[in-house]
Formats: structure tokens, sequence, C-alpha cells
């Protein structure tokens, strides 16, 4: 199996080559990051063969939510950390592509079912969510999604749920260490829904793996609203 390591002066041609089945990428900035999951979503396309992102040892601060697609592993080194600095928003959301082979996140598309993100690893390392409080955060979103392997890593400092995988099946988490909440103080009606603002009570509700039905009753954010559970 092939190891490609990319570097931002690389980016181009790496995206612009033929992809390779079973590619290791190894990102060695956190901009590559996301072009390295990028190549690996091409590969899977192209080849039908899954691959891998490696991310060493390192901090590695990201301004925009990662997106990953089916057939991945993303495997930090165990000294890695991402921190997200990019406001609102998750860390990781789970994608696909359309039929047209365009990106397609699931929210407000029309595949629906568990026909979206699947057979993805992630594992190793430290991610820091890094949630203000006013910010509403979670770290990883998988809906409509199956196949999902978690494991072996920390998640630290969100406000909402951590993992929120509503619509999903053949789920694993294992081995994962949750801590440092942020109590949001923000006023944002889909946080506080029937609670008054402030109420102690709201906190209840927040965990650290979420589960719920794709509906306008469980989980009313993740388009299209078709009652998977």
């Amino acid at each position: 199996m092939k190891k490609t390591t990319i570097a931002i002066s690389a980016l181009l041609s790496v995206l612009s080559a033929v992809p390779s089945p079973g590619e290791v990428y190894e990102a060695s900035t956190a901009d590559a990051i996301q072009a390295a999951l990028w190549c690996v979503a091409m590969d899977f396309a192209t080849n039908d063969a899954p691959g891998e992102v490696f991310v060493p040892e390192g901090t590695y601060t990201i301004s925009s939510t990662l997106r990953i697609y089916p057939g991945t592993t993303l495997t930090l080194d165990t000294n890695a950390v991402i921190v997200f600095e990019g406001g609102e928003g998750s860390m990781l959301l789970g994608c696909h592509l359309d039929d047209n082979g365009n990106p397609c996140s699931g929210d407000g598309c029309p595949h629906g079912g568990y026909s979206q993100c699947h057979d993805v690893v992630v594992q190793g390392g430290l991610w820091d969510r890094n949630s203000s409080e006013d910010e509403l955060s979670q770290a990883f979103v998988f809906r409509h999604a199956s196949g999902i392997t978690i494991r072996d890593l920390d998640v630290v400092h969100c406000s909402n749920h951590h993992f929120n995988l509503s619509g999903s099946e053949d789920v694993v988490v294992d081995n994962v260490c949750f801590s440092g909440q942020v109590r949001y103080t923000g006023h944002r009606e889909d946080f506080w829904l029937t609670y008054a603002y402030g109420d102690e009570d709201r906190y209840n509700p927040i965990e650290a793996i979420h589960l719920d039905y794709l509906d306008s009753i469980g989980e009313a954010s993740a388009r299209p609203l078709d009652q998977t559970p």
C-alpha cells in the first residue's frame, strides 16, 4: 500500500493525479487534512477501494468543519491534537457524493435512509471543539449513516452533544473519553426550545452520544425528515 505525504505546495498535483487503490495519505498540516480526506473520497469513488488519512503527532488548528466521505479511515497519532477555531458548527461531518460526484452533506439533500456516509473509521488523538459559551457546538456529526466506528480518542469542550449519530445504523463507539462540557449561555431558540433562557434544567438532555429519529420531533435539522431511527 502506497503512502503519500500531502504538503500544501503539492496539493494540486495530488488532487489531479489518477487515484490509486488503498492509498494512505499523511496530512502534515491542518489544511492538508481536508485535502487528504478528499483524495480518499476520490479513490473510493473511482476504484471502490477504501483509503486512510494519517495525522502525525502535533497540534492542528482548523477553522472550518472537516468533511469525511465513505470508505475512509482517519487515524490520528496518539499525540495528535485537532483544535477547532471556527465559531459554531461541528469538527467532523459525515458526507457523501451525489450521483454527479459532487459533495453532498446530507442536510437538505434528497438522499435519506442509511445511504449517505458509510464505512468510516475515526480513531486516535484528541479532538478539542474549543467552544465558547455563546456557541452551539458538536464534535462529530454522522446522520443518515451506516458502518461508523469511532474509537480510542478523547473529545473535549463541546457545548452541545459531543457525537450526533441520529438516524445511523451499525455504529460502534469504543474507548472514547468525553470531558470539559462548556455551558451554553447564548440565545438560540433551537437550543432552549420550551426552556426559559438560562434554565439549568436545559443541560439535562445534552448527551455525549446523541441518538434520535430524523423527523420534526426528534432530529428536526437533519434533512430529509424521513423518520430514519
